[in-house]
């Protein structure tokens, strides 16, 4: 089953790789609702990011980046694993 969410870009400035984790963090809560809804696994799901920047950034310890990330990261590794991403 498949399913994809859009979102559009800020009217402040964000730089690219921010606004990709943005939609990274977005795929990570639509895995927790659809995981709760149809009562799967969400380590059984694999999880695509276009940016290998916040791959990286998903793929190491968050207390090492600044806010925006560390928080970011934080959340989307309370519900998956960086096994789990793919570029």
């Amino acid at each position: 089953m498949f399913c994809s969410r859009n979102i559009l870009a800020q009217i402040k400035k964000v730089t690219l790789p921010r606004l990709e984790l943005l939609a990274s963090l977005m795929g990570t809560r639509l895995l927790k609702y659809f995981c709760e809804e149809v009562d799967i696994q969400p380590s059984a799901a694999t999880l695509w990011t276009d940016s290998k920047i916040t791959l990286s950034w998903i793929r190491s310890d968050p207390n090492k980046w600044k806010t925006f990330v560390c928080n970011r990261t934080t959340e989307i590794l309370q519900y998956t694993s960086p096994a789990q991403w793919r570029y």
